[in-house]
């Protein structure tokens, strides 16, 4: 779950122009920008998206209502859903993690 916080938080610092919480003595917004493209790049060739596939399964939801005597109940059924995810989004986050600190950036984290 850290892993897609990680690039949204980073893609979100460089479409909105908002400080981010990455840091490098002496860089800029840009280079930012332009370390995250080729990080983003390398992260996407070197672990690949690996689709999968989840299911929730079934279920039904029974409530009452009663009123003067007179109860009433009423059953809702919710199918099973099969849900589209990629497994490999959390290595492949790590992998941009490195890649920004092989580049010389550190976050706010390591700094606490």
């Amino acid at each position: 779950m850290w892993a897609k916080r990680l690039i949204l938080v980073a893609s979100a610092a460089v479409l909105s122009g908002c400080a981010n919480p990455w840091h490098k003595p002496g860089a800029t917004q840009a280079e930012f920008e332009q370390t995250l493209s080729v990080c983003q790049l390398e992260a996407q060739h070197a672990v690949p998206a690996v689709m999968a596939y989840r299911m929730t399964p079934g279920r039904t939801h029974t409530t009452s209502k009663c009123k003067d005597n007179k109860c009433t109940e009423t059953t809702t059924y919710s199918p099973p859903a099969m849900t589209a995810y990629d497994s490999n989004d959390g290595v492949r986050a790590q992998y941009l993690r490195a890649c920004l600190f092989r580049s010389g950036w550190s976050d706010e984290e390591e700094k606490k």
